[in-house]
């Protein structure tokens, strides 16, 4: 993988991480159960981060399911991997291999708008559910930014921000809007499943 600005090695990494988890983590939670999160099922956590999602994930599919970890750098996830039994961890490029497959449920946020063939991830994804497995893909969108008044300066900041970034690596800011068509553009047909979920993909 490719552009992501964010180095791993960072000292305020962990900090940066624990700030997402913080804002997103509540309504992360509340997608997840709705899709059918339950003891005894199969869970891939894609891009884990800091490990909050897949730590709760664990917990919730105990004593009998799986909770496979993965992400580029896995030392966040390793310090807190032995807590959990059900909680299996793997170094793994989304950009470069296939994933294991058979799972209930796969959850990725923040990770396809970095990735450069954002099309292959999703394939990747959907080809490791079972039938009738949920993918729930969860992508920023930043056209309410764009769209509030001309003189906000919050307006003006972030689509300076995103403009650069977007110059410079290979994230789309409108991902978010773009990742639900996409996703059904694979398997048509399929009993695995690809739905509307705000503004994510489940």
């Amino acid at each position: 993988m490719t552009g992501y600005v964010y180095e791993h090695g960072w000292d305020e990494e962990r900090v940066r991480l624990r700030g997402l988890e913080l804002a997103l983590d509540a309504g992360t939670r509340e997608h997840l159960l709705r899709l059918g999160v339950q003891p005894g099922i199969r869970c891939l956590e894609i891009g884990a981060g800091g490990g909050a999602i897949a730590c709760w994930l664990a917990e919730q599919v105990a004593p009998d399911g799986i909770v496979v970890a993965t992400d580029l750098e896995t030392d966040f996830l390793e310090l807190r991997a032995a807590e959990y039994p059900t909680l299996q961890v793997l170094r793994h490029d989304l950009t470069a291999d296939d994933l294991p497959g058979d799972f209930d449920l796969i959850h990725a946020r923040y990770v396809v708008e970095w990735l450069p063939n954002k099309l292959l991830a999703l394939r990747r994804m959907v080809a490791a559910l079972r039938p009738g497995g949920v993918l729930l893909d969860e992508e920023p969108d930043w056209v309410t930014i764009f769209e509030t008044p001309e003189s906000s300066a919050l307006r003006h900041v972030m689509i300076a921000a995103m403009r650069y970034l977007e110059a410079t690596c290979p994230i789309d800011t409108r991902h978010g809007d773009r990742v639900r068509p996409g996703a059904r553009r694979l398997h048509p047909g399929d009993r695995r499943h690809a739905r509307s979920c705000g503004g994510a993909v489940a």
